[in-house]
């Protein structure tokens, strides 16, 4: 009872992380604009609100990509059959997720400093370092959790199957 409990819990936090990221990411030219507007920067290219939009959503699209993969493994908890080998693959395409996501947001960054020569400095240079490393860190735990709930439903497989 606890267990449903705890993985309701945790698909309401999923569906509040979804949401929240759906309306950041709707909002996100407004606020681009209008910081970009108040800082009075000099900036070279026109258009480079935009560029910074696109850029934004590149990297977004596998950070949604793996939310919907963690809601989808919440459902599979909360039903009957909660080590499945569909788990295991969701937790796997949720650490191709978050490996993309590190290749996309270095391209990203590379391509605002070379092409634009866009530089904030410590406002791109510190998470240049910290979402990298988060990344690559929720990668290699999914990649552990994938392994784990493949090991338990051969186990669980097995033990059905001597009953």
């Amino acid at each position: 009872m606890k267990d449903r409990i705890s993985s309701k819990v945790l698909n309401g936090f999923v569906m509040l992380g979804i949401v929240l990221t759906i309306l950041a990411l709707i909002g996100t030219p407004l606020i681009l604009t209008a910081l970009l507007k108040v800082s009075r920067m000099e900036l070279s290219v026109p258009n480079m609100e935009w560029i910074l939009t696109g850029c934004i959503y590149a990297c977004a699209i596998p950070y949604v990509v793996a939310l919907f993969k963690l809601k989808s493994i919440c459902g599979l908890l909360v039903g009957e059959n909660s080590f499945s080998p569909k788990i295991a693959k969701e937790f796997k395409i949720i650490a191709i997720c978050s490996f993309s996501e590190v290749l996309i947001f270095i391209f990203s960054e590379l391509l605002l400093y070379f092409v634009y020569d866009f530089f904030l400095y410590a406002g791109t240079i510190i998470p240049m370092i910290v979402i990298p490393f988060i990344a690559v860190t929720a990668g290699f735990l999914s990649l552990v959790m994938s392994n784990i709930f493949k090991k338990a439903a051969e186990i669980k497989e097995e033990i059905d199957l001597t009953f």
